[in-house]
């Protein structure tokens, strides 16, 4: 697994944008292992999975584990706005 891929994964579980800054291009094999956060709701998905294991948070598991860390940062990202939308009739 490429860094850039492992950030797209990240940007997922996170619910953030999450950049690649390593530099690094190689390819990895990435095992990571962390205790997944606790959904709000009657139901949460995954509810069993989150009895405690002792396994670390994502964040302490990427430190840890990778040797990596997660750092928020403000910066420029690209946006697509939808100011306007129409529904044109088909003709029969």
């Amino acid at each position: 697994m490429t860094p850039l891929t492992l950030a797209v994964l990240l940007t997922r579980f996170t619910e953030e944008p999450v950049i690649d800054s390593t530099g690094l291009t190689a390819g990895y094999d990435v095992q990571l292992e962390w205790k997944p956060e606790d959904r709000k709701g009657p139901n949460p998905v995954g509810a069993a999975e989150t009895a405690d294991t002792g396994a670390p948070s994502l964040f302490a598991a990427l430190r840890e584990q990778l040797g990596l860390r997660l750092d928020t940062r403000k910066g420029p990202m690209d946006v697509v706005v939808l100011d306007h939308v129409e529904r044109v009739p088909l003709g029969n």
